[in-house]
C-alpha cells in the first residue's frame, strides 16, 4: 500500500461566519485526485 501525498493548510480565523461558510464549500466541492490528502487546521470554530 502506497502513502498519500498530503496538502496541509493552517486558517488564522481571518474573517467572519459566511467566509468559513465559503471556505468549507469551496474544500467539499473541490476536485481533488484521490491519491490527495487534504487538511485544513483551524484553531477553533
Amino acid at each position: 500500500m502506497s502513502r498519500k501525498f498530503f496538502v496541509g493548510g493552517n486558517w488564522k480565523l481571518n474573517g467572519d461566519k459566511k467566509s468559513l461558510g465559503e471556505l468549507i464549500q469551496t474544500m467539499n466541492g473541490a476536485n481533488v485526485d484521490p491519491n490527495v490528502e487534504v487538511v485544513c487546521g483551524a484553531p477553533s470554530i
